[in-house]
């Protein structure tokens, strides 16, 4: 699975969740958010459906930040790596469908 560090309602996941179906990830991925409300989560991941509904993506090549913002934001920006990365997984609309959700949630927990 995943292993964990946990430090001051901080968690660190690096994910090994690449072995795994996407239905198992998928179930790992609620469990953490459910599990893991109000905690900050920093996975590093394999697959962009483990990121696509996390609140801000911290995109890196080589060590160097080429972009930080929400999932939605970055894969509605065309020069967007994160956007690229997406669509040459042919899993574009699935993603986008993804993200969509998770931003309509975030904002109705804000209006709360």
């Amino acid at each position: 699975m995943s292993s964990q560090v946990v430090s001051n309602q901080v968690v660190y996941t690096f994910s090994s969740r690449f072995l795994t179906d996407h239905a198992t990830d998928e179930a790992i991925q609620r469990v953490l958010r459910e599990s893991l409300d109000g905690v900050t989560v920093i996975t590093i991941a394999h697959r962009l459906r483990s990121v696509a509904d996390c609140d801000r993506i911290l995109v890196l090549d080589h060590g160097s930040v080429l972009e930080y913002d929400s999932p939605l934001a970055l894969m509605k920006r065309e020069d967007s790596a994160f956007s690229e990365l997406c669509r040459r997984s042919g899993e574009e609309s699935t993603l986008l469908r993804i993200a969509e959700r998770a931003e309509e949630t975030r904002l109705k927990h804000k209006r709360m």
